[in-house]
């Protein structure tokens, strides 16, 4: 249930700091977005598949809201999962909040990208690493 309260408390603590930044005048080149993306996922998957070598690790359900996140050392998919999913609410309310305050579309959020870039690393860490691989049956 602590775990379940800090999260909330974070993620009400990023949609308060989004909806007070001031507006961005000018937004980096896309250029800029590929790479920072593709740095972070890289990363983060890079991170994560050096770390899956410790037997310390908790490797259960990162997505669960009441798993505990903290320390890194010992929960690393949960942490930057909560990240991830810090920078995709973040980044959507920053794209969103100039439809209803300006009535026009200014552009996407660079920290909508980063989120999801980090969601993906997580997801494909899972997916393609941590899983034991099946056995055939029949094969000898």
């Amino acid at each position: 249930m602590m775990w379940l309260v800090l999260r909330l408390a974070l993620v009400l603590a990023a949609i308060l700091g989004s909806i007070t930044y001031p507006d961005q005048t000018s937004a980096p080149p896309f250029m800029f977005w590929v790479i920072a993306t593709l740095v972070v996922a890289t990363s983060v998957f890079g991170f994560l598949c050096v770390v899956d070598r410790r037997r310390a690790i908790d490797k259960g359900s990162p997505y669960l809201w009441t798993s505990p996140f903290y320390p890194q050392s010992r929960y690393p998919a949960q942490q930057f999962v909560l990240i991830g999913y810090l920078f995709t609410l973040v980044g959507a309310i920053r794209t969103v909040l100039p439809l209803y305050t300006q009535h026009r579309l200014v552009g996407t959020s660079l920290c909508l990208a980063i989120g999801a870039s980090m969601l993906t690393a997580v997801w494909a860490w899972r997916n393609f690493f941590s899983n034991p691989p099946s056995q055939k049956k029949g094969a000898s």
